[in-house]
């Protein structure tokens, strides 16, 4: 069998620039795992999001370079530095605090999130495949895209802190199969809180996330009772890849003082100018940051029908009351922590 990692073709020699520090991978796709790269140089990771970050690179003056190559210039190439190890894995449900917890930890020196990027989503993807072939592709993905989201700015390595979609909770043992001993850090929040959010504002993640196995009678119930059956699904895959690496933290502790753990856990500190960045993400919205952070734990309950009390309990609130056993007590802050995930 030919190997997914055999170029389909070589970098044309005419590339406007080499690929060497200052250039990121933003997508890793097709059968033979093509790899598109944009030229960031050394300008930060500074939106929510990586794909944020990417199109603010593509809609610039000038406009940002871009290429594509065959994934053995990003696997087999030292020439972005040697292999390093992520500080920390975020893997969560939806609507969480993700966001928050993750721009918080980046506010530290030397930090470089990567926010939900889509060539990690790829790899993490690959990396749980049942097939030992794509699965060690996987695994060899991800070490390799940690090592130059680590360099690309060239200014030596720094902390990688990866936060998974939302698929990464049933990914836990494949990252650590590759990182056995990167700590890992499960966010969860109460399972109705979640799904009044997620019927409030819908995301898009659920479709593409789904495992399989949603029974027939699920699929023909509607939006809601699917969202919760695909969230309590996800968090039973938490509940079965915990080990002694990860550590449950509920969204009610998300206050200064327990994102700072966090970032303890992590290897990260905060001092000067960082503590000032750190406190900040706490007065805005995580996912917009132009606007104020307004708590909205209370009108979620409120707004919870009894309808999506029972979606809850039917299929979220079991699996999440395990991890909730499970999770490390952080001290309740006196203002609700940030709510945007």
């Amino acid at each position: 069998m030919q190997s997914l990692l055999q170029p389909a073709y070589s970098r044309q020699p005419h590339s406007p620039d080499p690929i060497t520090n200052g250039w990121l991978p933003v997508a890793i796709y097709g059968r033979y795992l093509t790899t598109r790269w944009i030229h960031a140089g050394q300008r930060p990771l500074a939106e929510p999001f990586f794909a944020l970050s990417v199109r603010r690179l593509r809609i610039g003056i000038p406009r940002a370079l871009e290429l594509e190559t065959d994934p053995t210039l990003l696997t087999e190439s030292a020439i972005f530095g040697p292999a390093v190890t992520p500080a920390g894995i975020i893997v969560h449900m939806s609507r969480c605090g993700s966001t928050l917890v993750l721009r918080s930890l980046a506010a530290a020196e030397d930090v470089v999130p990567a926010s939900e990027a889509d060539p990690f989503t790829t790899a993490i993807t690959l990396a749980r495949d049942p097939s030992e072939h794509c699965a060690s592709i996987g695994r060899a993905l991800l070490a390799a895209l940690t090592r130059v989201f680590s360099h690309y700015e060239g200014i030596g390595p720094k902390r990688v802190v990866i936060k998974c979609s939302i698929d990464g909770l049933a990914s836990i043992r494949a990252i650590h199969q590759v990182w056995p001993d990167v700590p890992c850090v499960i966010l969860i929040r109460n399972p109705i809180e979640v799904l009044v959010s997620n019927l409030q504002d819908p995301a898009n993640w659920w479709p593409r996330a789904l495992l399989r196995g949603m029974p027939r009678d699920v699929e023909q119930s509607g939006h809601q009772e699917r969202l919760a059956w695909a969230l309590g699904r996800f968090c039973a895959a938490a509940v079965d890849g915990l080990d002694d690496h990860c550590t449950v933290i509920d969204y009610e502790d998300l206050c200064p003082a327990g994102v700072r753990w966090i970032g303890q856990y992590f290897g990260l500190s905060f001092t000067g100018v960082a503590e000032q960045r750190f406190l900040r993400t706490f007065e805005v919205d995580a996912k917009r940051p132009d606007r104020p952070f307004k708590a909205d734990t209370d009108r979620k309950r409120r707004d919870a029908s009894s309808s999506v009390q029972q979606s809850a309990q039917r299929w979220i609130t079991e699996p999440y009351s395990q991890l909730k056993q499970r999770a490390r007590h952080l001290g309740a802050s006196d203002s609700e922590g940030n709510t945007t995930s």
